[in-house]
């Protein structure tokens, strides 16, 4: 079944972004939630594969902590994605990889690392829980809009704080290397059944 959301080609005052898997090649893409995502017009398909040192035994043995194989398809998905799209594809590290297309664009640097805050573990961030399925974000110059694309998830206000607090000391600070963000006067309002808005990152 295929999702109804409208999203016509982005413009210079956004840069819309579809995240379709929080790890690459750990767990396979799910293709269904990954062609809505495409069917919204994307500027970008990006997705985190910085996670793949699971701790020193895989480490110790120079072997991979997922299935080259699961890594492959997972490529293979999105490079295709990418062509038929004529859009970039990133699969660098964390939340600098959305964030560094964001800021080239000029928009604001706290909201640009936020919304790859957001994005890096793609639908970790809806709810109800369903692994590795894919997100949509969209930043301006004033907010984030994150959209759950599986037809059974939607994001919450609830669901998109909770991630943007979790893998901390202090659940307000974003850490990255030059600095940090204050998410601690950030609104979260719901934007429609499956979208939440965030502004007040900085």
């Amino acid at each position: 079944m295929a999702a109804s959301i409208e999203h016509p080609r982005s413009s210079n005052d956004t840069l819309r972004i579809v995240c379709p898997n929080g790890h690459l090649g750990f767990a396979p893409i799910k293709s269904g939630s990954f062609r809505i995502g495409c069917d919204c017009a994307p500027d970008l398909i990006c997705a985190d594969s910085g996670s793949c040192d699971v701790g020193p035994g895989p480490l110790g043995a120079d072997i991979s902590s997922s299935p080259l194989q699961w890594q492959v398809a997972d490529l293979e998905q999105m490079l295709l994605a990418s062509r038929r799209l004529g859009v970039p594809m990133n699969d660098r590290s964390d939340c600098a990889i959305f964030a560094a297309p964001a800021i080239r664009r000029g928009f604001p640097e706290a909201l640009a690392y936020f919304y790859g805050k957001v994005l890096e573990c793609a639908s970790f961030c809806a709810e109800p829980y369903k692994a590795k399925e894919s997100v949509l974000g969209e930043i301006t110059m004033e907010d984030v809009k994150i959209t759950a694309l599986l037809p059974e998830q939607r994001c919450t206000i609830a669901s998109v704080a909770g991630h943007v607090m979790h893998e901390r000391a202090n659940p307000f600070y974003e850490y990255f290397l030059g600095g940090h963000i204050d998410m601690g006067r950030c609104r979260y309002e719901q934007y429609d059944e499956r979208t939440v808005r965030v502004t007040g990152p900085n």
